[in-house]
């Protein structure tokens, strides 16, 4: 059985298995040359997440969104969903589009207390 590269997975042949490098850590030729230690970290056993990706904030997000397209004339309707998104985005970090989402929609929500107070105030 191919002894498989302890940084990408890959079934390694005797002539692809590079020697260890500096780290200690062998693995197939494609590494070891280009000094990859990102991948030299994942075989020391560091999660792929860390490196590869952010956190994210998909309600924030969709809140953060919803309450710039509310701002709009003809979607003024979507000024208590953005709000909505914005506030469950709240409980999930990194909260900074969803506090944004919070500002922008409650301002929205605050004119259109106003105007409705206008309307039936003078008409």
């Amino acid at each position: 059985m191919a002894d498989k590269c302890k940084l990408c997975g890959r079934e390694l042949s005797d002539a692809q298995t590079a020697p260890p490098g500096e780290n200690g850590v062998g693995g197939c030729s494609s590494h070891s040359a280009s000094g990859d230690k990102t991948a030299a970290a994942l075989a020391d056993g560091q999660s792929r997440k860390g490196f590869f990706s952010r956190e994210n904030n998909t309600m924030g997000l969709l809140g953060f969104i919803a309450s710039i397209v509310s701002l709009t004339p003809p979607f003024f309707i979507l000024i208590p969903v953005a709000l909505g998104l914005s506030l469950a985005g709240l409980s999930k970090k990194p909260r900074t589009l969803a506090i944004a989402g919070c500002i922008i929609s409650g301002l929205g929500v605050a004119v259109g207390v106003v105007a409705l107070i206008c309307t039936f105030l003078y008409t």
